[in-house]
């Protein structure tokens, strides 16, 4: 009997112990949920607050594009697109305010309109921007102003002459200089002599094809000052009509052999008579280095005399002609310097130089 009772009273000492534990354990299992359950909802608040922004944002994206009206093809669009998406990450990260975005929007949209402004108010950036400063050219460039283009003025910027040459054509020399003239964009002029014209015929295609001029030094190579008026006229018409041959070209300008000339020449040939004021006397000299030194000792507006029958003449140029382009000199035909300095060019005249004639 009192082994029952000792076995009831531990039972009972054992529930008074493991209740107040049990109910603990309950509260604190309860407090345990209450609180999980209140960070799952804090959770899914701040969720829901992140996506909001995103939507919101990219409304107010496509608004601000639809009134920048930019092409999303433009260069500076894309760098400043890139830009602004990658702000906007972060600040959605960030769990940063509506406002934040929409003035990031504003102001990118302000900074693109400002890039374009400024390229299209830029020179640099225009396809009708002026790259034609002929200072700023150099040797093989074509900018140089053609010759209707070149008046009075410009001799304030460059030192033209004339180069001119004798008794071709000769397609050993003649071809090189048209190569060496290609080089400065210039040209020159070339009096040929008619009896070498249907052996060099291809020389006298390629001059006029360079857009050097072409002009008469007589059938024969005579002096001319010793013909009959007859003889005059055939040596003349004679050579015209092989260069017209080959070109399509009728001369208007003679030069007489020698130089000579007088009043039943000047009387017979209704042409202008160009003579020169610079000789190099290469057919004299025949030494590069020599011919060098004449040519480059000439003067603005000078019509200087070679000949292209001399190969020295040809090195003489190489060595002469950077030297004189570095010194502002530009090669151009006989017509264009006359044209430069508006002096004209007289039928039955005669003409040293345009310099020489205005006095200079």
């Amino acid at each position: 009997m009192n082994k029952e009772h000792n076995k009831e009273h531990q039972k009972r000492n054992i529930l008074k112990i493991v209740a107040p534990v049990l109910s603990g354990l309950l509260i604190i299992a309860v407090i345990i949920l209450f609180l999980l359950n209140s960070q799952k909802i804090k959770s899914t608040a701040r969720l829901v607050m992140q996506d909001a922004p995103d939507s919101i944002s990219e409304n107010n994206l496509k608004q601000t594009d639809q009134q920048s009206q930019i092409d999303p093809t433009d260069e500076h669009n894309s760098l400043e697109q890139n830009s602004l998406n990658s702000q906007e990450q972060n600040i959605n990260q960030d769990g940063n305010t509506l406002h934040s975005i929409i003035d990031l929007s504003s102001i990118s949209s302000e900074k693109t309109e400002k890039t374009i402004s400024e390229s299209d108010s830029d020179p640099a950036n225009s396809k009708e921007s002026d790259t034609s400063d002929p200072e700023k050219n150099q040797p093989g460039e074509t900018t140089e102003p053609s010759a209707s283009e070149k008046s009075l003025y410009s001799l304030v910027d460059y030192n033209y002459i004339a180069l001119t040459f004798d008794d071709g054509p000769y397609d050993e020399v003649d071809l090189e200089i048209l190569d060496l003239l290609n080089e400065y964009n210039a040209h020159a002029t070339f009096f040929l002599v008619g009896s070498r014209i249907d052996y060099y015929s291809d020389t006298v295609k390629a001059i006029a094809e360079q857009g050097s001029e072409i002009a008469n030094h007589s059938f024969s190579h005579p002096d001319l000052t010793t013909l009959s008026h007859e003889e005059l006229l055939a040596e003349i018409n004679l050579t015209n009509e092989k260069i017209k041959e080959y070109t399509g070209i009728t001369p208007t300008m003679i030069r007489p052999p020698y130089g000579a000339y007088n009043d039943s020449v000047l009387e017979a040939l209704p042409y202008p008579h160009i003579i020169w004021n610079h000789d190099t006397e290469d057919w004299r000299l025949r030494n590069a280095n020599l011919i060098s030194n004449s040519i480059e000792n000439t003067r603005p507006g000078s019509v200087i005399l070679m000949h292209s029958l001399f190969p020295e003449t040809l090195e003489a140029l190489k060595q002469s002609l950077p030297i004189l382009y570095e010194q502002n000199y530009r090669f151009v035909t006989v017509s264009e310097l006359y044209e430069i300095y508006e002096v004209p060019l007289i039928p039955h005249g005669i003409h040293n130089s345009p310099v020489d004639e205005l006095g200079y």
